[in-house]
C-alpha cells in the first residue's frame, strides 16, 4: 500500500494495482452455488406433490372412458338408425360397444361387437376398480347375485336407459358415481356413490 495525498494535506492508503486484480476473479463463489442449489431443491420438492395430484385415479379413467364409449355409441346410434348397447363383461374388466344386427325368430334382439378401426369401441379398465352397483331403471343388477355381464341400451332416437354405476378403487379407496342422463346421453361423475 502506498500513501497518496488527497489535496487537503491528508494521505490516504490505496491498495496497489496488483492486489486489486487478484481479488476480482470472474466466477461464482462456493456459497453462491450452494444457495442456488438449495433454492432449486426447495422448488422441486414443492412441485412433486402437485404433479402427483394431476395423475388421474383408476376410477377417473373408468369414468372418462365410459363417457367416451357412451358418446360414441350415441352418435353411431343416431347416424345409423340402429340400436346400440354398451356391454360390460365384469369378470374381464372390459366394456365394449355392440350394434343391433337383427332380431331372432323369438323376437330377441341380436347384437354384434362394433368393429371400427381407430375408434373408441372398447376399453379394459384397471382390475382394482370394482362395480359396486349398476342401477338400470332404479333396479340394482348387482343385487341379483354376482354381477358378470350387464349392458345398457342406446336407442337410435338418441335416448339411453336411465343408468347409475357406482364404482370403487380398491387400491386408492376412492369412489365415483356415474349417472347417465337418458335424454342427452351424457354421464355426470360424482365423487360419491349415487342412489336412484
Amino acid at each position: 500500500m502506498t500513501g497518496v495525498s488527497n489535496g487537503c494535506g491528508f494521505k490516504t492508503k490505496v491498495k496497489s494495482q496488483k492486489m486489486l486484480t487478484m481479488q476480482m476473479k470472474p466466477g461464482f463463489s462456493l456459497i453462491e452455488l450452494v444457495v442456488v442449489m438449495l433454492i432449486t431443491a426447495i422448488l422441486v420438492a414443492s412441485m412433486v406433490p402437485r404433479i402427483t395430484l394431476f395423475t388421474p385415479s383408476a376410477c377417473d379413467e373408468f369414468a372418462l372412458n365410459f363417457s367416451r364409449l357412451l358418446r360414441f355409441a350415441y352418435v353411431r346410434a343416431i347416424s345409423t338408425g340402429k340400436m346400440h348397447r354398451i356391454f360390460f363383461r365384469v369378470e374381464n374388466s372390459t366394456m365394449h360397444i355392440e350394434v343391433e344386427k337383427s332380431k331372432s325368430s323369438l323376437g330377441k334382439r341380436v347384437f354384434e361387437p362394433l368393429g371400427i378401426m381407430n375408434a373408441p369401441t372398447n376399453y379394459t379398465w384397471n382390475a382394482a376398480v370394482k362395480i359396486r352397483n349398476f342401477f338400470i331403471k332404479k333396479m340394482d343388477e348387482n343385487a341379483r347375485g354376482s354381477l358378470k355381464d350387464v349392458w345398457m341400451y342406446v336407442l337410435s332416437a338418441g335416448l339411453t336407459q336411465e343408468v347409475i354405476i357406482n364404482i370403487e378403487d380398491d387400491q386408492r379407496h376412492n369412489t365415483r358415481g356415474l349417472v347417465v342422463n337418458p335424454f342427452s346421453s351424457q354421464c355426470v361423475v360424482h365423487e360419491t356413490m349415487q342412489q336412484p
